[in-house]
């Protein structure tokens, strides 16, 4: 209700229609996190955990080609939609684009922290990532209470803050991992065609659901 009495209907209106790429994002995070989760745990029970750095390397390459095509499509049909057939009021075209590619900034750090916050559930470290979420969930409300200082400038001010809470969230879910499970998130290459079609054909099948749950909720 802080958001909507700062924003104003109008903008309120606005970022929830070209914002919710974040939202939209969030059922590939579910999905993704429990692929990554589902093959770490596997491979931590087999051979000693030998195969992890790999399953964790393989799943940062399939999210890395995710970003590319996250952008690619936003840059091209999401601009194209904004421009010729988003309703908006007059003069908020360079506002709507601002805010579609915020959210956009956004979602690709969410993509981006998957792989670590999948080995973080697999590793059972629920302390750490709940408090992450907490900590996130904080910030996120104590930056809303801020947005009456930014009454002329509030839609962009808000968009500017999810992507920083976006990028926060995600250094410290790397960060972490980088600190206590450095073995696990070496980067290296990898070029094993089956693993990663297995690894997308799970996280394919796991997307039906996920996707029936968003169309459910927010359809």
């Amino acid at each position: 209700r802080y958001v909507l009495k700062y924003l104003g209907v109008s903008d309120f209106g606005l970022y929830s229609v070209v914002g919710s790429v974040v939202v939209m994002m969030n059922f590939f995070n579910t999905v993704m996190i429990a692929t990554t989760y589902r093959y770490v745990a596997f491979e931590m029970g087999r051979d000693g955990g030998k195969n992890v750095n790999k399953v964790f390397n393989i799943s940062l390459i399939i999210h890395l080609a995710m970003i590319l095509v996250v952008v690619a499509l936003s840059e091209t049909i999401g601009m194209w939609y904004i421009r010729n057939k988003l309703t908006l009021d007059a003069g908020r075209l360079d506002d709507a684009i601002f805010v579609f590619r915020m959210s956009v900034l956004a979602a690709v750090f969410n993509i981006l922290s998957i792989p670590y916050q999948g080995l973080i559930t697999a590793l059972e470290k629920f302390s750490v990532r709940a408090s992450i979420e907490i900590l996130r969930a904080v910030l996120n409300i104590s930056l809303v209470l801020l947005l009456g200082l930014f009454v002329a400038e509030a839609l962009r001010v808000y968009a500017i803050m999810l992507t920083g809470l976006a990028f926060f969230s995600s250094i410290l879910f790397i960060t972490y991992c980088r600190i206590y499970y450095s073995k696990f998130v070496q980067l290296k290459m990898q070029y094993e065609r089956v693993k990663y079609k297995e690894m997308i054909a799970f996280s394919g099948w796991t997307m039906i659901g996920a996707a029936a749950q968003v169309g459910k909720d927010t359809g």
